[in-house]
């Protein structure tokens, strides 16, 4: 009886060491598909600048959401489902990115069956297994056209600044000239660019996911 007991005893403990085993082998390998996703964030990124060169340029800042018809993002029970927002969009209190429907049509998802567009400056296929998304909001509180400088001496009001922007630096002009022939005051400055905030999303296999952001001036 005593053998009995001890061999029950021996194999019990076999068989908690070979499930702490196998609970530390997947541990280890959802980390290491952690860690795959997040370094390929830099890629959505990339994807991410690239798509923003298409729509943004000097001429335009592009003051209308798109896709057309899409909508904003209000809260955890009204996600939006713009890849692209002229406004810059109401936020989780504790992850700080955009309330976003990732699963919703508006926003593609790019993998290795459905490679971003080859127009576009970066076009870098996801490898097999991992699905890139991305949402980019223009940082201003409204959806207005915003005048950037294009050559032609366009100027921007501090009283009436709604975007968070990139100015010439005054420090580097002479008084009363800017670069391109305008005059300024403390008040009226010529705006060079705007920001832009990218939150892209990353999926991999065992449903991993990371989500991070990048800004861009353009």
């Amino acid at each position: 009886m005593i053998a009995l007991i001890a061999l029950i005893i021996v194999s019990l403990a076999g068989l908690g060491l070979i499930r702490s085993v196998d609970t530390a082998s997947l541990v280890s390998g959802n980390y290491a598909f952690k860690s795959s996703t997040q370094s390929m964030t830099d890629l959505a990124v990339e994807e991410a600048r690239a798509y923003l060169e298409t729509l943004v340029t000097t001429a335009s800042a592009a003051n209308t959401n798109l896709p057309v018809g899409c909508t904003a993002s209000i809260s955890a029970n009204s996600l939006g489902n713009c890849r692209y927002y002229a406004r810059q969009q109401n936020e989780d209190g504790v992850t700080r990115t955009p309330f976003i429907d990732w699963a919703n049509g508006n926003i593609p998802k790019y993998s290795a069956t459905n490679p971003p567009p080859s127009g576009w400056p970066a076009n870098v296929t996801p490898p097999t297994g991992y699905e890139i998304q991305f949402v980019i909001e223009r940082l201003c509180n409204t959806n207005a056209a915003v005048a950037v400088d294009q050559g032609t001496a366009p100027t921007y009001s501090k009283s009436k600044n709604t975007c968070l922007n990139v100015f010439r630096d005054p420090n580097m002009v002479s008084t009363g000239s800017g670069r391109i022939g305008s005059s300024f005051s403390s008040d009226d400055l010529l705006l060079t660019s705007l920001v832009y905030r990218a939150t892209v999303r990353v999926a991999g296999p065992r449903n991993t996911i990371t989500i991070t952001q990048a800004q861009f001036q353009r």
